[in-house]
């Protein structure tokens, strides 16, 4: 990989500068820190240092989980102790299959016995280790894929299904995913890790009891939290508003410091964008939240279409938490879609 090493420099130093600004505004504790939305493993070691450095002097870097987004191609064992002592105790690799025709399909620089030996390498390191598959990809033998990992040892899986989007390198070679098999697989995935006792904590992730991924929790039933670099979205608190969702600019003008958007969302849009991703955890809504957050009264504002949903067996009602059946879940846009249209 090509670097362009004023780049880079340019890039950590608009980071350290971010970080201090928000430390500023925002100096409470943090309970978890996630290093990813890209692959944060391709910057060195001293730069990796370097970002470990202001977050000490400003947030601490003694979160309970601190996740890292890793390539399997970044690292051998010798940098997985570096990274450990770096106060890293959660990574999340890269995997995408154990196939080496799907992992040539997806563009993928490793091969499959490369990823699996550098699963192997960070369980024996000591970390808690999530794993990311892609499904829905043509040709692939999607349950040698999930028992593959399923008998790894890692903690925590990710499986998502393949999506292709205009413009892009699939995009313009006209591949196309068939929507029947793409739910077959979502299916099927869980079928198999629950076998394995991994719990279907949300749609596109599973864990061992104890490895739920603590930040995505946070980030799925509304929670506030802070977000560094360029792109990178922020849900903060907002005076006399639900919370203030800020979002960076690209690259180029991050590094400017321009570009910054603030979008406050009042009561119902806090509400749907809490629909969304609740209903796609274990969990659920916990309707009590949302009448103290919002004052909605969910039941009584959606009787008539949550007697709907309810027959058509996509979402069921356990005292105070609207769940989303194994059905429902591959129905979770159209679920919010008739919230939205209910309440014009």
């Amino acid at each position: 990989m090509r670097r362009n090493e004023d780049l880079v420099e340019a890039y950590l130093q608009r980071l350290e500068r971010e970080a201090y600004n928000l430390y500023e505004q925002y100096p409470n504790k943090l309970k978890t820190i996630y290093f990813g939305g890209g692959t944060p493993s391709h910057l060195n070691n001293s730069e990796l240092e370097r970002i470990v450095s202001f977050l000490k002097s400003t947030w601490g870097f003694d979160a309970a989980e601190i996740s890292f987004e890793a390539d399997p191609l970044s690292f051998d064992r010798e940098r997985l102790i570096f990274f450990k002592d770096l106060g890293i105790n959660r990574l999340s690799i890269g995997l995408q299959s154990s196939q080496d025709d799907s992992l040539k399909f997806l563009g993928r620089l490793h091969n499959a016995s490369q990823g699996m030996a550098a699963l192997g390498w960070a369980l024996e390191a000591g970390f808690s280790v999530s794993a990311d598959i892609i499904t829905a990809v043509p040709g692939q033998l999607l349950e040698q894929d999930v028992l593959a990992l399923a008998t790894s040892g890692v903690q925590h899986i990710s499986a998502y299904s393949l999506t292709i989007e205009a413009n892009t390198a699939f995009g313009l070679r006209n591949i196309s995913i068939d929507e029947d098999k793409a739910a077959d697989d979502i299916l099927l995935s869980s079928e198999i890790l629950q076998r394995y006792s991994f719990k279907h904590y949300e749609v596109s992730n599973f864990a061992k009891e104890g490895f739920e991924s603590e930040h995505n929790k946070n980030y799925w039933q509304g929670g506030y939290y802070l977000a560094l670099g360029p792109s990178a979205v922020s849900f903060l608190p907002a005076p006399g508003y639900l919370g203030n969702r800020r979002s960076n600019d690209l690259i180029k003008n991050w590094l400017k410091e321009k570009g910054q958007k603030d979008y406050f969302l009042d009561k119902e849009e806090y509400f749907f964008d809490l629909l969304f991703t609740a209903l796609r955890t274990s969990d659920g809504l916990d309707l009590d939240f949302v009448f103290n957050k919002t004052s909605i009264d969910v039941k009584l504002k959606y009787a008539d279409l949550l007697n709907q949903l309810f027959e058509l067996g996509w979402l069921e009602l356990t005292q105070s938490k609207l769940l989303t059946t194994e059905l429902g879940k591959l129905y979770i846009n159209t679920i919010v879609k008739r919230f939205i249209e209910s309440s014009k």
